[in-house]
């Protein structure tokens, strides 16, 4: 089985009740029993994703401590990038396909693991398709 990189939308998928679907709960299993990988800036995406959401009471507080505190059981892991890779390789990705330096990140992590991709962003599975990485 073949590890891959899966970004915020799948991972918050899985604490908002709307947005957990059949999918999203089989990538889910999916990382019971495989390895996952996110880019550096992952955990301030989600630790800002759950303060907004709490703030707007779409979830309480207790939501997000206990979201966080289950990740922690999963094979997922935060791949550190190295100042040059971040204003080279990710910040031209992020020029040629005209998407966020955030998105870029996490297929610039992809590319370099040759790892396919596990996201519900529609912009970011389009620019994984026109490039060959296969999404999940």
């Amino acid at each position: 089985m073949k590890d891959f990189v899966v970004d915020n939308s799948v991972i918050l998928s899985w604490v908002f009740k709307d947005e957990n679907t059949k999918k999203s709960q089989e990538l889910l299993n999916k990382l019971l029993k495989q390895n996952a990988y996110v880019p550096s800036l992952w955990p301030y995406e989600l630790s800002n994703a759950l303060f907004i959401a709490e703030k707007n009471g779409r979830i309480k507080e207790a939501d997000s401590v206990s979201f966080i505190s289950s990740l922690k059981d999963l094979s997922l892991f935060v791949e550190n990038n190295s100042y040059d890779n971040i204003t080279k390789d990710i910040l031209a990705i992020s020029r040629e396909h005209k998407i966020t330096v955030y998105d870029a990140s996490y297929i610039e992590l992809a590319l370099r693991k040759n790892l396919d991709m596990a996201s519900f962003d529609k912009k970011l599975n389009a620019v994984c398709r026109k490039i060959g990485i296969k999404i999940l």
